[in-house]
């Protein structure tokens, strides 16, 4: 529903006059115009009321005592802000001196008595309506100039250099930014064409940021960094450029990029380094538990003794250790370095397969082992298979001392950030003191006696979890049991 329109704001109107009937006439006759009439009964009084308020007419009877209507009508003139008031003189004769007198004064008309009300009120109608159209150009006005103020305001707050053109190029507004940028105070750059700023500027259509070469006052360069919004305005065509220094930008990715060519080298190296670690030291490993082997097969019972024997069996378990741990560094060194494929992974059946090769090379074990249906993620696949793998054959292998072994794997509901994926079972557990040290390399809770690994297994479950924009944690009681957990970023996570 539309609102009504506001009511016009009444203007004011003086009527003066020392004789009480006439002013009783006049009011009479102008009430109908529902303006807000203001009566005075001599010249003072009449002054007094323009101390106070702005008049959009006056009525003003010649004759009257002390003070009469041509000199009540020049101190009205002699205030500023009085002195385009519009003046309708009462008289009750003609005069041709009075008339010229008050003409003089800048009276806009004379009325004679007996006043005719239809006249009256026609009349001063008109004065009406100028008083309230030029009410409505001054709201305007005043409108305008808040809208301009503000926009210089927010002009000038702008971080970037702003200058405002005409379609050919010529600067007709600047902000603050541009004295710092480019070395010109705003009124030497007034009147200036853009292009003896930014040589290569051109009318484009379009609010893209544009990179252009840009000229300091002591000509210098630097890159800029130029977008462009027409405006059709009454004036014509106006463009207003927003430039950026991006010197600092453009040294930061020259940074970036030296950073990068260091780090592609780093890696060649690294994977030189890995190469030699793959070949070079697994060779004479292989080589040392080969003929250790071969000397216990030859030989024992013939010239070594069982002590011997025992000798030649611990460096062959060393040598597999060694050869284990080497091949975990690798796997670390890979992990932390492959290129992440993410795609939609199904994690359950994952964790299904996993399960199922530790079953079958493990045959004699009974482990009770539940995995939450309908598990998926957002993942590399291969690299949540190495995690799976981790965690799962952990669980596996630190259950292996009690008979009623049990495995789960479920999905958590959180607020604070993405669903958690969490592995529990009831094995040996660890000491939660020492839980910060779980996911550090060579870090073991347990002796090789008890449980065989590396140490570096949950190092590399941490990379991978971390790659992947997420985090893991662990907790533990001796002889309970532990429980990890892992999530993935929200942005990973199948809808």
């Amino acid at each position: 529903m539309a609102r009504p329109a506001a009511a016009p704001e009444k203007v004011k109107i003086l009527l003066v006059d020392d004789n009480e009937d006439n002013l009783i006439s006049l009011e009479a006759a102008l009430e109908v115009l529902r303006e807000d009439l203001i009566l005075a009964r001599s010249g003072r009084e009449a002054l007094r009321e323009l101390l106070e308020h702005d008049f959009a007419a006056i009525l003003l009877d010649v004759k009257m005592p002390e003070m009469d209507g041509f000199e009540t009508a020049e101190l009205i003139r002699a205030r500023k802000r009085s002195e385009h008031t519009p003046i309708l003189f009462l008289t009750g004769y003609r005069n041709e001196e009075h008339l010229f007198r008050g003409y003089d004064l800048g009276a806009v008309d004379f009325l004679f008595k007996p006043i005719v009300p239809e006249v009256l009120r026609s009349k001063v109608a008109v004065f009406v309506e100028l008083s309230r159209s030029a009410q409505r150009q001054k709201a305007q006005a005043e409108v305008l100039a808040k809208a301009e103020q503000k926009f210089r305001t927010l002009l000038d707050a702008a971080p970037d250099a702003m200058l405002i053109t005409k379609e050919d190029g010529e600067i007709v507004l600047a902000n603050s930014r541009t004295d710092g940028m480019f070395g010109y105070s705003r009124a030497d750059v007034l009147g200036q064409n853009i292009r003896e700023l930014i040589p290569d500027w051109t009318l484009v259509a379009t609010t893209d940021a544009r990179e252009l070469r840009a000229v300091r006052r002591d000509g210098s360069q630097f890159p800029a960094e130029i977008s462009a919004s027409p405006l059709l305005t009454e004036e014509g065509l106006l463009i207003t450029s927003a430039v950026r220094d991006i010197s600092e930008r453009k040294r930061a990715e020259e940074r970036i990029e030296e950073r990068n060519r260091q780090l592609a080298a780093l890696n060649l190296e690294l994977e030189a380094f890995s190469y030699s670690v793959s070949h070079d030291l697994r060779a004479p490993l292989r080589s040392v538990e080969g003929f250790a082997k071969i000397l216990q097969r030859d030989y024992t019972g013939q010239v070594l003794d069982e002590t011997a024997n025992e000798h030649l069996q611990r460096m062959r378990s060393a040598a597999g250790r060694m050869g284990d741990l080497i091949e975990d560094l690798l796997e670390l060194s890979r992990v932390s370095r492959a290129e992440l494929s993410i795609e939609a992974v199904d994690i359950s059946r994952v964790a299904a397969d996993i399960i199922q090769e530790l079953r079958h090379r493990d045959p004699e074990r009974h482990v009770d082992v539940i995995i939450e249906p309908g598990m998926t993620a957002k993942a590399d696949p291969r690299l949540i298979s190495v995690v799976l793998g981790n965690l799962l054959g952990n669980a596996w292998k630190f259950t292996s001392k009690i008979s009623d072994a049990h495995i789960e794997f479920k999905r958590e509901h959180t607020d604070e950030e993405a669903d958690a994926f969490c592995i529990c079972d009831n094995g040996a557990g660890f000491d939660p003191a020492f839980a910060d040290k779980l996911f550090a390399p060579f870090q073991r809770l347990h002796r090789v006696s008890e449980f065989e690994g590396t140490g570096v297994g949950l190092a590399i479950v941490q990379r991978v979890i971390q790659r992947h924009n997420g985090r893991i944690w662990a907790r533990g009681t001796p002889g309970e049991g532990a429980t990890f957990r892992f999530t993935l970023a929200r942005e990973s996570r199948a809808a």
